[in-house]
């Protein structure tokens, strides 16, 4: 006698259900990706240009004197490898995802991760120097 399991039983029933529909046929998911794809690209495109403007600013020769304009500039250019990072993979993600292959998502994995990592690092060392 041979028992069903839950996955065999839950594909019995969607594949004998021909009302069934998937999660990309409603409209509410269909509005959310819209949502959060234009989101994501207006929030790193205003994120990297008010990064752009901070380093602009501490970078000037009369801050680059003072160690804390020094940190700070960093974490702006950490955070904009971060937002960079941020806005190519949502466009990846929405325009070709057949083409992230696994050493494109390692790479974004490591830029994401190593970007995040120094951000908090240097603003940690900022606070131990004041």
């Amino acid at each position: 006698m041979h028992t069903q399991t839950t996955h065999e039983i839950q594909d019995s029933y969607f594949s004998e259900c021909s009302s069934c529909r998937t999660s990309a046929e409603f409209i509410e998911y269909r509005l959310a990706t819209s949502i959060r794809s234009y989101a994501t690209l207006v929030i790193c495109v205003l994120g990297i240009c008010g990064n752009v403007l901070c380093i602009l600013v501490l970078c000037r020769r009369g801050n680059r004197k003072v160690t804390c304009y020094v940190y700070f500039g960093a974490i702006a250019v950490a955070d904009s490898i971060l937002l960079l990072n941020a806005g190519w993979y949502q466009c990846m993600v929405d325009l070709h995802p057949d083409s992230l292959t696994k050493g494109l998502c390692q790479l974004t994995n490591s830029l994401w991760f190593g970007s995040a990592f120094a951000s908090t690092y240097i603003l940690f060392f900022a606070t131990l120097e004041r």
